[in-house]
């Protein structure tokens, strides 16, 4: 498939997130075919330095192979499964090694399939705090000057970046 093909089936078909979709007729998306370490490969070979890690969850780089065994051994045992009422030893193991890292200090964790999604559990899990706590009033949050937290109502919410508000 040529770049312009695909930019054009990409304009009918994907809603681009943090993207002005009036602006793709001008300016079409990268075509993007694979990734290398920090660099992104377009479908011509040109290669991009990828300064913000595809939204900060690359932090190992694009097709890390120690990372791609992991999870294929994953995918070959267990590929998901919910924690919601059920368990497996990978999530246990990984609770502990975090809790040990704080010293003990954190209890328990909460598994969130991305950052909007962590940010979103934390303000939930803030909100319920203090509601537990005997004190529902406190129910506000401050965020930080041009921030940004993801996409979800609660993760926006706390942005302070307005392009994404």
């Amino acid at each position: 498939m040529t770049a312009p093909d695909l930019a054009q089936r990409s304009r009918a078909a994907v809603w681009h997130p943090c993207t002005q979709m009036a602006r793709l007729a001008d300016v079409p998306p990268l075509p993007i075919a694979r990734g290398e370490g920090p660099w992104l490969i377009d479908t011509d070979g040109r290669r991009y330095f990828d300064a913000n890690s595809s939204w900060w969850v690359n932090l190992f780089g694009h097709s890390d192979k120690p990372l791609i065994d992991a999870i294929k051994a994953q995918l070959d045992t267990l590929p998901h499964v919910m924690l919601a009422g059920c368990t497996h030893e990978p999530a246990v193991r990984l609770a502990e090694r975090l809790s040990a890292r704080t010293g003990g200090a954190l209890g328990h964790v909460f598994f969130g399939s991305d950052g909007a999604s962590a940010v979103e559990i934390a303000l939930k899990q803030s909100f319920h705090s203090w509601k537990n706590r005997g004190q529902p009033e406190k129910r506000e949050f401050v965020c930080l000057k041009n921030s940004y937290h993801g996409e979800t109502l609660g993760a926006l919410s706390v942005t302070d970046v307005q392009v994404f508000r």
